[in-house]
Parts: C-alpha cells; sequence; structure tokens
C-alpha cells in the first residue's frame, strides 16, 4: 500500500498504443488489459509478472500537440484538498478532479515552476 506522496501509477500516453504495447511487452514482459469509460474511450491497464496494475496507457487524438510522455500520479489522501493547496502555492489545474472507476480520484496538475504532476486517491473498494 502506497502512502501520501508515494509514486501511485504511471500513465504512458501516446497516439501509438499498440506499438507503445508491443516495444513494452518485448523490453518488460508487461501485459496489457483494456478499459472502456462511459464516452467509450478505450485505456488500457499495464501489469508486470504479479498481474497487479501500475499504470495505464492512454491514448492521444492524433491532432493532439502533446507529444509521447510518460506522467507521474503521487498518492494523496483527498484530492480536492490537495488541489487546494496547490492553487494556494501558485500551482494550476491541468486536468481534473475526476472519479476514475476501479481506479480513484485523479487530477493532473503544474506546479509553481510548470513542472507537470498527477495525483491520485485510490478507491478503496477493490
Amino acid at each position: 500500500m502506497n502512502h501520501k506522496g508515494e509514486l501511485n501509477w504511471v500513465e504512458l500516453q501516446t497516439k501509438q498504443p499498440e506499438e507503445a504495447m508491443t516495444f513494452y511487452n518485448r523490453l518488460y514482459g508487461w501485459s496489457f488489459a483494456s478499459e472502456t469509460n462511459e464516452q467509450g474511450d478505450v485505456y488500457w491497464l499495464i501489469s508486470n509478472t504479479d498481474k497487479f496494475p501500475f499504470g495505464g496507457i492512454l491514448t492521444l487524438k492524433e491532432d493532439s500537440p502533446i507529444n509521447s510522455r510518460w506522467v507521474t500520479y503521487f498518492q494523496v489522501d483527498d484530492v480536492d484538498t490537495a488541489i487546494r493547496v496547490v492553487e494556494d502555492n501558485n500551482g494550476t489545474i491541468i486536468n481534473g478532479p475526476r472519479d476514475v472507476k476501479g481506479v480513484g480520484r485523479v487530477a493532473w496538475l503544474q506546479d509553481k515552476e510548470r513542472a507537470e504532476f498527477g495525483i491520485i486517491a485510490p478507491c478503496t473498494d477493490n
């Protein structure tokens, strides 16, 4: 179990998820399982040999200005409280907060120097 401030989740954001899955499967032996949200978007869960997901792959739209990248999520006790602290300290919200079924409440933020990071309060009903 992770604790507040510890690394909790990683997410690869890419326009080519199938190519990325082939690459990381060959490199690390990772496996992938798809989940579809209410909007019909597919999110890929990444697991290692113990089959417990530690990250995901988010498919970027082809016209997205974002290059492929890894995003790190740190654990917090409460996403909304953490967002207030970020804003009070000149950070900004990029995306969220939102609830992700089976994962928890998440948000994507920037610190005052514009370094991007995610926060997550894991769901407790797993």
